[in-house]
């Protein structure tokens, strides 16, 4: 097996966490949204309001 560049191993890397980032940030807000629906009940769910009440 032929050795690994060091520019290959960074692009490998930032993509597994592209890509962990992405799924970790789709799974919490889906939590987050299922955990306040009973505080916005019924009512439109304003993702960047609740992004910035942080």
């Amino acid at each position: 097996m032929p050795q690994m560049k060091p520019m290959k191993w960074m692009l490998l890397m930032m993509w597994f966490s592209i890509m962990f980032m992405l799924s970790s940030s789709f799974f919490f807000f889906n939590f987050m949204y299922k955990f306040n629906m009973y505080n916005y009940n019924k009512s439109k769910f304003n993702l960047p309001k609740f992004i910035f009440k942080w």
